[in-house]
């Protein structure tokens, strides 16, 4: 099979990303659902989750792409940068420097707002909520529901492990970006 750029691969990304939580939605709102009207709430919250994810793409679609045109650059190789950061690897093409630069800068003013206290009490608030949650709903004989509330609770008891993660792969990228600069500056 062939391997896809550029456009095409923005576009299967973004399909798949609406697909999926066009699923979730679905799923959870079979979940949530009365008994008898499963279907009809899952299929409408599937609906609700696929407009809601369609107008999100295009507001941050149209946000990335006045800023990728500062740089120079199309929306999707603009937002590959800051997909390729987030996954600790430092983009090479010195064209794409400033973007790098611009992007970094901006995951690390969000990544630091997650040190907060109260941030952190925030979601462990949410976990135990969901945890209750669960338990209830595993009390009064609601599995599917039980079932979400537990699998949102594990989520939430996971975040501060993958904020770890990523606090991990943006220093590793500011430090390959640094290094970067001293070449340059060397030469």
């Amino acid at each position: 099979m062939g391997k896809t750029t550029g456009k095409g691969r923005t576009a299967a990304q973004l399909a798949s990303g609406l697909v999926g939580l066009t699923a979730y939605g679905v799923v959870v709102g079979a979940l949530i659902g009365d008994p008898g009207e499963r279907l009809a709430t899952g299929l409408i919250m599937g609906g609700a989750t696929l407009l809601l994810g369609v107008v999100a793409g295009i507001v941050v679609w149209v946000r990335e792409g006045r800023r990728a045109r500062g740089f120079g650059l199309s929306t999707g190789r603009f937002l590959r940068i800051g997909w390729e950061i987030r996954r600790g690897r430092l983009p090479e093409d010195p064209y794409e420097r400033p973007a790098v630069v611009e992007s970094v800068a901006r995951q690390r003013r969000s990544l630091d707002q997650h040190r907060y206290t109260w941030y952190r009490w925030t979601w462990a608030g949410a976990a135990v909520l969901f945890l209750l949650n669960g338990v209830i709903s595993l009390r009064s004989e609601d599995y599917p529901s039980a079932a979400l509330y537990l699998s949102l609770t594990l989520l939430m008891s996971s975040t501060p492990f993958t904020m770890r993660r990523l606090h991990r792969r943006l220093a590793s990228v500011e430090r390959a970006l640094a290094a970067a600069d001293r070449r340059e500056a060397a030469r």
